[in-house]
């Protein structure tokens, strides 16, 4: 087939199916950013790439580079019903956890003894503070 090393392999197999799940889902970016970050989906992907991978492997085939990921590319399977929704439950829960750490870190820092309202607010840039004292 291929003479890649494991990584080389593995990242081709990563831009691959980058590659797919933006041609599947192009003008959706939001359901773009579920499956990129969806472990149901990257498990299914690879799957899928197996799949093709045995298919050629079996048929003896030695392909060029090109001719390899056009083939793993025109694949015409979608996920089935239950991955997608699992991807979907996934990106909710990432969400919500990210969100629910930013309130925490956010509750933490406002919350440090000795922090008043002015220590809260960015601080002046030393060149703006001396304009400030300067036209003063």
């Amino acid at each position: 087939m291929l003479s890649l090393n494991d990584e080389a392999y593995n990242m081709l197999m990563f831009e691959t199916g980058e590659e797919f799940f933006e041609f599947k889902c192009a003008g959706f970016t939001q359901v773009l950013e579920i499956f990129r970050k969806s472990k149901s989906m990257w498990n299914w992907w690879n799957q899928q790439y197996l799949i093709i991978d045995e298919a050629i492997a079996a048929n003896g085939r030695t392909m060029k580079l090109e001719e390899y990921r056009a083939t793993h590319l025109g694949l015409e399977y979608y996920p089935d019903e239950a991955i997608v929704k699992k991807a979907i439950t996934e990106y909710e829960q990432i969400t919500q956890s990210l969100i629910k750490t930013t309130i925490k870190n956010e509750k933490e820092r406002k919350s440090k003894p000795g922090r008043t309202g002015s220590q809260n607010q960015p601080e002046q840039s030393h060149k703006g503070i001396k304009e400030a004292e300067t036209a003063a």
